[in-house]
């Protein structure tokens, strides 16, 4: 007969606690350390709690949470009814909302192991539910990897525009809490292959960098890849030139 623990170990396992606070560490180590960060693009099936006290007051739990076709695309978390095709894709209506550099995703393992929620912004909180926790996990670095982004932006100020080229627009950004003045430029890509030229191209600029010493070299130090957008920032400001 067959070891009915043995067997049931691998389920075990899989509910071991959730420790978020070690995910979201290893994305900002990551979001810190890479030179090329880019926002997820990430798309599966849900289960979205609805929102209002009277649906909460029926207690039937499958009133409560509704199974949803979530998307994450750029900066933006989109849900539907269903997951769309060639035939429903123009009719589905759609709920969408922006994340900011305040968003931020929880979890609560006691309750439900399956369960987080994202905080959009004070007024908004969508609370879901995974089938398991590796697809909870998944849904979490995804998410914690875009509001880093977005968190990181935000601590600089924009001062004003640089310059304006066919590539893209140059800011000169101030953080927030130093003082430090950076550029940054903004790009908008067309299409896959542009989007693997312009990514090759930071990537270029960082080496030129590091061994040609000119004021008017930019040195780059981070770039994110939103969607069809590619941000770099980095410093010699004063006497940034743009070509056109």
């Amino acid at each position: 007969m067959p070891n009915r623990d043995k067997d049931q170990a691998p389920n075990k396992k899989q509910q071991q606690p959730f420790d978020l606070d070690a995910l979201l560490s290893n994305v900002q180590k990551s979001i810190a350390s890479d030179i090329i960060v880019a926002s997820p693009e990430y798309a599966a099936y849900l289960k979205k709690k609805r929102a209002g006290w009277w649906i909460n007051q029926m207690g039937q739990e499958d009133m409560i949470w509704k199974k949803k076709w979530l998307a994450l695309h750029g900066t933006a978390i989109i849900y539907m009814h269903s997951k769309p095709d060639a035939a429903t894709a123009s009719t589905l209506r759609l709920k969408k909302q922006q994340l900011t550099e305040h968003s931020a995703v929880t979890t609560d393992d006691d309750e439900d192991p399956g369960a987080f929620s994202i905080k959009i912004d004070d007024n908004t909180t969508w609370y879901l539910r995974a089938d398991d926790v590796d697809s909870k996990a998944i849904w979490i670095e995804k998410l914690s990897t875009t509001c880093g982004i977005l968190g990181w932006l935000g601590e600089f100020d924009k001062l004003n525009v640089l310059g304006v080229g066919g590539q893209g627009t140059v800011y000169r950004l101030k953080h927030k809490r130093t003082g430090r003045v950076v550029a940054l430029k903004e790009m908008l890509i067309q299409d896959e292959i542009s989007m693997v030229a312009a990514v090759a191209e930071a990537h270029l600029l960082r080496t030129v960098a590091e061994t040609v010493n000119h004021p008017n070299i930019l040195i780059t130090e981070k770039a994110f890849q939103v969607c069809g957008q590619l941000v770099c920032y980095g410093l010699n400001v004063p006497l940034l030139s743009i070509t056109r």
